[in-house]
């Protein structure tokens, strides 16, 4: 199994809010020495261009400092809260959101489009209907439960974003197996036969 790259754009808030900490003295030099992989601390010291691509380990070990600075579970998911919020107005944050507003496994479709913008080949995996939805993300198994933890929560924040239709969304897989987000939807769309399934489409041919 593959372990995917992220992308600049995700990578640049972790470094920015360790570079924030650092500067007001909350972290060490020590600290970053401690946790961060070799070729972690040179993308601190890089200017990080948001379509570079960073590898897993490094990720994991940036997400680790900010597990150990917010507290693991709720502060990362707040965080990544924060992000969303500011994601949720780019161009084409806002492009995906409008196309799941119009297919009718739209909410599938937002979640697989946006993990495509923060993992490299994500190669996610979709089930579901109108009604129901999982989409599994493979080679995050072995990643560690923060970073799965943050990546959901941001993924699932940014898909409800802009009045998205979703009774219960969450995610899975956060210790040990498949790392999965799946949801209801409480709105159905239009089952007008011009309305492609462009989802299940792809899980057919794939």
């Amino acid at each position: 199994m593959h372990d995917p790259d992220f992308s600049g754009r995700f990578v640049v808030h972790l470094t920015a809010q360790i570079s924030q900490w650092f500067d007001a003295g909350k972290l060490a030099e020590e600290d970053l020495d401690r946790v961060l992989t070799p070729n972690a601390q040179a993308v601190i010291d890089a200017a990080l261009d948001t379509i570079d691509w960073v590898p897993l380990a490094d990720v994991e070990s940036f997400v680790e400092v900010l597990a150990e600075q917010l507290g693991h579970g709720a502060g990362l998911v707040e965080w990544a809260g924060r992000v969303a919020e500011e994601w949720a107005s780019e161009a084409d944050i806002v492009a995906i959101l409008a196309r799941r507003d119009s297919l009718v496994d739209g909410a599938g479709f937002a979640v697989a489009e946006l993990s495509d913008l923060l993992m490299r080949k994500s190669r996610w995996q979709f089930r579901g209907s109108r009604e129901y939805f999982s989409v599994s993300l493979p080679g995050l198994e072995d990643a560690t439960s923060d970073l799965k933890a943050l990546l959901g929560a941001l993924i699932s924040r940014l898909a409800e974003s802009r009045n998205g239709r979703f009774d219960d969304l969450r995610f899975d897989g956060i210790d040990s197996g498949d790392f999965r987000i799946f949801g209801e939807c409480s709105v159905s769309t239009p089952t007008d036969a011009s309305v492609e399934s462009r989802l299940h489409r792809a899980a057919l041919i794939g």
